[in-house]
């Protein structure tokens, strides 16, 4: 079987947050540009849940180069990929931190496609940059929906599905938890027709 053409893997953006899967660690969502592969289209995203990390502070990781064990080893790293209609394990043994600037923090992952059994690849070593976005502040979010209001013209809370729509195009927004969002929205809007009455 031939390796993964893993230089059709292009990070998009990488987002770092408490795990959502496990009860303890980090997970790391790295989306991947669309890539063509035996002919179909492929939208996808290499996950790395569970992470046993000093922090999860950008600024604190910067400069910082981890290793860790190998699957099934303990402290490992739960890492996917899917493709062709199901996931496949990454294994990670190294993650090297950069140093942050207003984009984020570049991070080089150093590990091995492991396909499953059927699968049309052999194991593949990866070796993939990426960037992990800088989390926005409550300020830039406030703009962000403030900007939002202004461009689909709402004036009422009742129009809040409006805003929410343009939002979730917004690629920081992306990973947001969208109830919160919501309630932030409608919370500005309320604000905004306060400000409007006097």
């Amino acid at each position: 079987m031939p390796a993964f053409p893993v230089a059709l893997l292009h990070p998009v953006v990488a987002r770092l947050c408490a795990s959502t899967i496990h009860t303890h660690g980090a997970d790391l969502e790295i989306e991947l540009a669309p890539f063509v592969l035996g002919g179909a289209p492929v939208r996808t995203a290499i996950r790395l849940d569970g992470m046993d990390l000093p922090t999860y502070s950008l600024e604190q990781l910067a400069g910082k180069r981890l290793v860790f064990p190998r699957n099934p080893e303990p402290g490992y790293i739960d890492g996917s990929l899917y493709l062709d209609g199901r996931h496949h394990a990454v294994d990670i043994r190294e993650l090297r931190f950069g140093e942050i600037d207003p984009h984020g923090l570049p991070v080089t992952i150093e590990g091995c496609i492991h396909f499953d059994d059927g699968a049309r690849f052999d194991d593949t070593a990866l070796s993939l940059a990426a960037r992990i976005a800088r989390p926005l502040t409550e300020t830039e979010i406030d703009v962000l929906i403030d900007r939002a209001v202004a461009d689909a013209a709402v004036a009422s809370m009742q129009q809040s599905g409006k805003v929410m729509a343009a939002l979730r195009r917004h690629p920081s927004l992306r990973h947001a938890d969208m109830a919160l969002l919501h309630a932030r929205v409608q919370a500005r809007l309320l604000i905004a027709a306060a400000m409007r009455a006097r």
